[in-house]
């Protein structure tokens, strides 16, 4: 990009052929970021395991609020944990 400012500054003031450069430099970065949010979009993954995962928070919490701050359930150490 540096050499293509430096080139067009041959013909043109060097602020006006940097700032052509920095143009193009985020008109195709934006352009290449609008594809692929379509494309991301488009092919929007499902996540069944992840949605439930957030309604059990979304009732976790709710029973937080109501018990004051405490802990409805307790979690259960991992399989094959060892006492230290």
């Amino acid at each position: 990009m540096f050499a293509a400012g430096f080139l067009l500054s041959l013909w043109l003031p060097q602020w006006a052929a940097f700032a052509i450069v920095a143009f193009l430099n985020l008109t195709a970065g934006g352009i290449l970021t609008r594809t692929g949010l379509r494309r991301a979009m488009r092919d929007r993954l499902e996540l069944p395991r992840t949605a439930e995962e957030i309604q059990r928070d979304r009732q976790w919490l709710a029973a937080m609020k109501q018990n004051g701050g405490a802990q409805p359930r307790v979690i259960a150490p991992a399989e094959g944990a060892r006492d230290a």
